[in-house]
């Protein structure tokens, strides 16, 4: 599985949304609250951190050139994309690859 950013963006709002059940829980089974709150503040402070570094990694994949590129070749609706001429590196790569024949040079 290949997960997208709206898939992890909710696997991390779920995981924050579980903290209360998972506190009463423990604080049933007898566990003392300011145990229970120290490790609920712990979790939620390493959770709550995940979206920013997520996205930041996601975004640095996500955006390069060649990305981009295979985002716009996987659109039914376009034809052909032009690039022009002495494009950069990943503009290059993507005209010499067999899997994006969209990608022609002018």
């Amino acid at each position: 599985m290949n997960p997208n950013t709206e898939q992890l963006m909710s696997i991390i709002r779920w995981l924050l949304s579980v903290g209360g059940p998972i506190s009463s829980l423990l604080i049933a089974r007898g566990m003392p609250a300011d145990k229970v709150n120290g490790l609920t503040t712990a979790i939620l402070t390493i959770v709550g951190a995940l979206p920013p570094i997520v996205s930041f990694v996601w975004g640095l994949f996500a955006h390069t050139d060649k990305a981009k590129l295979q985002a716009v070749q996987a659109m039914p609706d376009v034809a052909k994309i032009v690039a022009v001429p002495g494009a950069g590196d990943g503009v290059a790569k993507a005209l010499s690859d067999p899997s994006m024949p969209k990608v022609v040079s002018q």
